[in-house]
């Protein structure tokens, strides 16, 4: 039992906030732990215990935590976001749709629910509805940029199509500023490309989107390049010895930049009854880190990460883990977990760094994603780690491209699936037809069947885009 009384635990729930403040979330969680095991109904711990164990990914803790916080307080709009954000990224769709629903119950002019459940309707391959959330959502609050934009994630353009024209006029009248411009601009530029209009009108707009973008948030070429160093130093003298990974658990990466087709590969794999799709799962580097720095014996690694790994996804032997940054780990992989197969996808820079500029990426993350000259200074970074991890670790890693893979798609994927470690099943080219969750900005493109119509679609830009281009040419990374 705890060591302190009821009449204590005002002082012990300051104690432990100030602890969460700090960040020493373990402390944090075992106060809030000690206070509820005393006084079960104290709905603010079990909250706090709910949004610690959320924030480093043990779901299935933080779900019990925050349903014992609604038993407390059902109208509580904190709690009910927090349990269906928790549903979200655990890969509970409909549930979380559920919770969002009984969100907008409680509070019915919030925009959020609704938005919420348009992305989720996007995860589950339901356009229709996605657009429909985001509909409702404008409609509480019109003249929203980023709403129209995530619209427009949702929606398909025609010429003609009366969404453009109230588009350009809300642009027009200068209403909306900073981020919520930038959102207008990128989506238009998307309205219009899809209507077929031409590519200088198309450009206008992106080229003013990704410039307010930027300037929110600028990209530092130095810190980049020290940070690689650091990395690879980091990684030189590093010899693990003797590794297994635990019985029964066996991850796929599949890793590179963003736009590369990293998406489609791993959604072949999950195709496979053997394998469970992961997507971004972003724990394998938190764990490399830990082992880099001397926190976790090399022999703890596999261990560690399949703890992380299980608290994210339930799954059986094999998990495919699609996190982009993944690359920079290569080497301390393959010594750690020297029979996890690592998939590397290529694609046409040209292709792959006008994708990227037409997106928008969250807030903080792919920084370079937003001027043509960063473009391409990143992906020269890039390039370079994985030069250096085929000359350090050969073998360790199978690199695709995704040029050959669109023009013989049965062909890429027998590779790949042979390339893992598992016998041909021929669901694998049913990849388009799966229900499974996916979280990605290509989630609507992974619901097709294999096509090429995203190749060369840098060409109707090649003058907006000559600077980029010139860029690759003299870093020597245009395709022979």
């Amino acid at each position: 039992m705890p060591a302190f009384q009821i009449k204590d635990i005002p002082a012990v729930y300051r104690r432990a906030r100030q602890l969460q403040a700090e960040g020493q979330l373990q402390e944090a969680c075992a106060l809030y732990q000690d206070i509820v095991a005393l006084r079960p109904q104290t709905a603010e711990a079990h909250f706090e215990i709910g949004r610690i164990t959320h924030s480093t990914g043990d779901y299935g803790t933080a779900l019990k935590a925050l349903e014992q916080a609604r038993r407390q307080r059902p109208r509580e709009p904190a709690v009910l976001m927090e349990r269906a954000q928790v549903l979200s990224d655990w890969g509970r769709i409909d549930a979380a749709i559920d919770a969002h629903r009984e969100l907008q119950r409680v509070v019915p002019g919030a925009v959020g629910p609704h938005v919420e459940i348009g992305l989720l309707e996007q995860r589950a391959g339901r356009q229709d509805r996605a657009e429909e959330a985001f509909r409702a959502a404008l409609e509480l609050k019109p003249g929203d940029g980023e709403l129209y934009r995530l619209r427009m994630t949702a929606h398909r353009t025609s010429p003609g199509d009366p969404l453009i024209d109230e588009m350009r006029a809300l642009h027009g009248s200068g209403q909306t500023r900073g981020a919520s411009r930038a959102s207008l601009c990128f989506a238009l530029a998307r309205a219009l490309e899809q209507a077929g209009a031409e590519p200088g009108e198309v450009w206008r707009y992106l080229e003013e989107a990704n410039a307010l973008t930027r300037a929110r948030a600028p990209y530092d070429r130095a810190a980049r390049e020290a940070e690689d160093a650091a990395h690879i130093a980091a990684t030189e003298s590093f010899a693990p010895g003797n590794t297994a990974a635990p019985d029964g658990f066996r991850p796929i990466f599949v890793t590179g930049m963003p736009r590369a087709g990293t998406t489609l590969v791993e959604q072949m794999l999950a195709s496979h009854g053997q394998v469970t799709g992961g997507g971004e799962m972003a724990v394998t580097g938190q764990v490399v880190r830990r082992v880099l720095s001397g926190q976790l014996a090399p022999q703890g690694f596999a261990p560690a990460l399949e703890t992380a790994m299980r608290r994210k996804l339930e799954f059986g032997r094999v998990v495919a883990d699609k996190s982009l940054q993944t690359y920079r780990h290569i080497g301390p992989l393959a010594a750690l977990l020297p029979d996890a197969p690592v998939f590397v996808v290529h694609r046409d820079p040209r292709d792959q760094l006008f994708s990227i500029f037409r997106q928008v990426f969250r807030e903080g993350r792919h920084r370079y994603a937003y001027d043509l000259g960063d473009l391409v200074h990143a992906f020269a970074a890039y390039r370079r780690m994985i030069d250096h991890w085929r000359e350090r670790v050969p073998g360790a890693f199978v690199e695709l491209d995704y040029q050959q893979f669109v023009a013989a798609p049965e062909a890429g994927a027998r590779r790949i699936i042979g390339a893992a470690g598992l016998a041909w099943e021929d669901g694998v080219m049913e990849f388009h037809k799966s229900a499974r969750d996916v979280r990605t900005l290509s989630a609507a493109q992974v619901r097709e069947p294999v096509h090429d119509r995203s190749i060369g679609a840098w060409k109707p830009y090649a003058a907006q885009l000559a600077p980029m281009l010139e860029a690759l040419e003299a870093e020597g990374l245009l395709p022979g």
